[in-house]
């Protein structure tokens, strides 16, 4: 099945790096032999020759489907979205120890059973980092949609906003929200407006298929940045 996940950048410091995919032309047996003497023998090994990596900014999106190598840099904070079945396997870990004092697991043998090796530099950068697009705007409001990828369930979307803006789940998918930037806001039902809720910065939240059409109302100064997480429509291509 897989474990599909991403990564939406909330706040970075000193040149964080998000580690994603495989660097171009890396002689996999090599790669292979470092993680199983790293594992074996505790052996460190220089992993940025073979793991791909990106600076990261606030509001990218890295898209993370099942089999491809990926790891979260130190000096930054995201939003990771991502399916809840399948497992992480663990090519390396910094030869870090565990609360009990030993080194952490590594699952090497199955790690690369599972990794999409062709899931190199330029494949990412072209299939993995996506431009935002304008899905509909308003006035002093914009849609985007951040990213889609044929094998991952979900799309992200967000929602850029001053003042107010109304949603739908036209009755067929549910939406997750997170605020990734901004104090708070409150969600309220169209239909029945003594139904609402606030949520502050960073807090997430499920609204359901029946809640139909909802408002988002700014509840602080500045403009605010919502994360919006649905399941891709059947009917829509890839």
């Amino acid at each position: 099945i897989g474990q599909h996940e991403s990564y939406y950048i909330v706040h970075v410091k000193n040149g964080a790096k998000v580690f994603l995919g495989l660097r171009d032309g890396i002689d996999i047996e090599d790669f292979r032999q470092a993680v199983l003497r790293a594992e074996r023998y505790h052996e460190p090994f220089d992993y940025e020759k073979y793991v791909n990596s990106f600076k990261s900014e606030v509001g990218d999106l890295f898209l993370i489907p099942a089999g491809t190598v990926h790891a979260l840099g130190k000096d930054q904070v995201c939003v990771e979205i991502g399916t809840s079945y399948g497992y992480t396997f663990h090519i390396y870990d910094y030869l870090r120890p565990g609360l009990n004092g030993k080194l952490r697991p590594i699952h090497a043998e199955h790690a690369f059973k599972a990794i999409k090796f062709k899931r190199v530099a330029s494949w990412v950068s072209s299939n993995l980092r996506q431009k935002p697009k304008v899905l509909r705007r308003g006035r002093n409001w914009v849609e985007y949609l951040l990213g889609r990828f044929r094998e991952i369930p979900y799309e992200v979307r967000r929602l850029d906003f001053k003042e107010v803006v109304e949603d739908s789940t036209y009755g067929r998918r549910f939406h997750i929200l997170v605020l990734v930037e901004g104090k708070a806001l409150e969600i309220i039902v169209k239909r029945n407006p003594s139904r609402r809720m606030k949520i502050n910065f960073s807090e997430a939240v499920i609204i359901p298929v029946s809640v139909r059409r909802y408002i988002l109302r700014n509840l602080g100064d500045v403009p605010c940045k919502v994360l919006k997480v649905l399941l891709k429509g059947r009917s829509r291509r890839s």
